[in-house]
C-alpha cells in the first residue's frame, strides 16, 4: 500500500510539474535581424543609423546586424531630417522628409554599466519611461519628445527616444519589443 500512495503522489508531483515546467519553460521563438524584434505597422522600416542629408541624398539601409549598437525604427522609407534644417538644394527634396507626420525611435543597446534612473516610470513587462523636461521645454529640440522610454531584460538594457508628434504609436511599438531568441538573416 506504501509503495501506491508512493507511486500515485509521485506521478501527481511529476504531472503537476511538467504542467507548470511546460508553461514555464517553454520559450517562445521571436525571430529577428537585431537584439529586439518589434510589431512594426507595414509602411515602417528598421534602419540603421544614418546623418541626416546636408550636401547628397541618404538612403536608411535596412542592413540591420545583430551586432549593432543602435538602430532606428521609423514610420517611412525617407531619410528624416530633424531639426527642421533643410539639406542643400542640390539634394532633391523627393530623397527626405521631416517630421511632420512622421515618426523616428531611436534604439539603443545599454553599456552593462549604464542604469535606467531611479525616477523611472514603470509601465510594466521591464518597460519604463523618464520624463526629460516640462511640455515645450529645451529637451524637445530638433522633434524630441520629452520623455526617455527604457526596456530592462534579463541580459541587457535598452533605450528609446522619440522624435514626432504621434506619441500613442511610439508607445505601441516601443512596448512591442521583444528579446529576438532566432537570429534572422538577409540570406535566409
Amino acid at each position: 500500500m506504501k509503495k501506491l500512495v508512493l507511486v500515485l503522489g509521485l506521478l501527481v508531483a511529476v504531472g503537476a510539474g511538467c504542467v507548470s515546467l511546460g508553461k514555464l519553460g517553454e520559450q517562445k521563438v521571436v525571430e529577428g535581424k537585431w537584439l529586439l524584434a518589434f510589431d512594426l505597422p507595414s509602411s515602417w522600416m528598421m534602419t540603421v543609423p544614418y546623418q541626416s542629408p546636408s550636401t547628397k541624398a541618404v538612403v536608411p539601409s535596412d542592413e540591420v546586424e545583430r551586432n549593432d549598437n543602435e538602430i532606428y525604427l521609423q514610420s517611412t522609407t525617407k531619410a528624416i531630417v530633424l531639426g527642421g534644417i533643410a539639406p542643400d538644394a542640390s539634394v532633391s527634396p523627393d530623397s527626405y522628409t521631416n517630421l511632420s507626420g512622421n515618426l523616428l525611435i531611436k534604439v539603443s543597446q545599454l553599456d552593462p554599466r549604464r542604469v535606467i534612473p531611479s525616477e523611472a516610470e514603470d509601465m510594466g513587462d521591464g518597460f519604463s519611461k523618464v520624463k526629460l523636461c516640462e511640455d515645450g521645454g529645451d529637451c524637445e529640440t530638433g522633434g524630441r519628445y520629452n520623455y526617455d522610454y527604457y526596456l530592462k531584460t534579463d541580459t541587457t538594457n535598452y533605450k528609446f527616444v522619440v522624435y514626432g508628434d504621434d506619441i500613442n504609436q511610439a508607445e505601441q511599438i516601443i512596448t512591442s519589443a521583444e528579446v529576438v531568441t532566432a537570429a534572422v538573416t538577409d540570406t535566409e
